[in-house]
């Protein structure tokens, strides 16, 4: 369950004993200062933050003014504060006769007041950074935060409030922490064994519905000739459903690309190697017709030379050039000769 924290509370709250529910004190109490207390809004946080998706419930009943959402944190809670999501506070608000969604500081959305529920049910899905509210007894959708911004696994904390003019408390009387991904809405959460647990736990005010008449429950509820995925398609079952889909058609596109640039790169490696293999073939070629014309030379070589051994074949070779060295100067001498004469 949601547990209330008193060392959060504004001092003017009062808390019951199992913490969960508050109500509006007559005058200030003088509480110790935990340095972590709101001072200026009346408003609490739980004890408990989340870092994945939760489901809770506060019966605000008809009271006239309340306060209902998250925070994180970090987010200020000493002096002044108001309750924003540039500040870290995702609310809705009763307040004199209207309902808000303070969602801009400027200009707080105005809901209307045919979408004030008196069991409101808070949704938190962490991953998509969404905050939503429904009103529990009509299953209608009021209002959807999106684009929460959340510091790395900073945690999310359930907060309950009132305003000055309201002396009635809040109750927060369920609670369903959603575990696995097949557990991804209120409505689903009959297959989740701690779901299972809370709406079969003990009756009493904490937890006044049974699994068998739970309002969250499609089949139980359906009226005669209402299709239950109609009745219910604006839960957050549905939408996530849709978002699992379309993630799980991402991932397999992904999936698809890779396997593709896989086989790319695998067909690239192969043509390199053989463009490797046809470059070594060529230079082997060069080499044969290299060695071929070697041999060549050496068949031109006469028959007496090739048999004598390297040493006299060398002799040889030098005798050879000094004969022709030899012949070049003496034809030079007859050409100086002659041109003395």
């Amino acid at each position: 369950n949601v547990i209330l924290d008193p060392d959060t509370a504004n001092k003017r709250l009062i808390l019951s004993v199992d913490g969960t529910s508050m109500a509006l004190g007559e005058e200030d109490r003088d509480p110790p200062d935990t340095g972590r207390r709101f001072e200026r809004p009346l408003c609490v946080l739980a004890r408990e933050g989340f870092t994945s998706k939760h489901y809770w419930e506060v019966e605000v009943g008809k009271k006239t003014g309340w306060i209902v959402g998250a925070a994180t944190e970090s987010a200020k809670r000493n002096g002044q504060v108001i309750l924003f999501p540039e500040l870290g506070f995702w609310v809705l608000r009763l307040e004199n006769e209207k309902f808000y969604a303070n969602d801009v500081i400027e200009s707080p959305t105005i809901l209307p007041l045919s979408l004030k529920p008196q069991i409101l049910g808070v949704y938190l899905d962490y991953e998509e950074r969404q905050l939503s509210f429904y009103n529990v007894e009509t299953r209608s959708h009021i209002y959807t935060f999106t684009d929460m911004e959340l510091n790395t696994k900073e945690k999310v904390y359930p907060l309950a409030g009132t305003t000055p003019s309201c002396k009635e408390g809040l109750d927060i009387h369920h609670f369903t922490h959603l575990k696995t991904k097949k557990s991804t809405s209120p409505m689903s959460q009959a297959d989740d064994a701690s779901a299972r647990a809370a709406l079969t736990g003990e009756e009493d005010t904490k937890d006044r519905y049974s699994k068998e008449d739970h309002p969250l429950l499609p089949d139980k509820k359906r009226l005669p000739g209402q299709d239950s995925k109609k009745m219910f398609g604006f839960w957050p079952g549905l939408w996530l459903e849709k978002k699992e889909k379309k993630k799980k058609e991402v991932n397999e596109k992904r999936e698809e690309e890779t396997e593709k640039a896989k086989k790319e790169n695998e067909e690239k490696e192969v043509n390199e190697k053989r463009e490797e293999e046809i470059e070594k073939g060529k230079e082997e070629n060069k080499e044969k017709e290299k060695g071929k014309e070697e041999n060549k030379e050496k068949e031109n070589v006469p028959d007496e030379e090739k048999d004598l051994p390297e040493e006299e074949s060398e002799k040889r070779g030098d005798i050879k050039k000094r004969k022709k060295k030899a012949k070049r100067e003496s034809g030079e001498k007859k050409k100086d000769k002659h041109k003395k004469n």
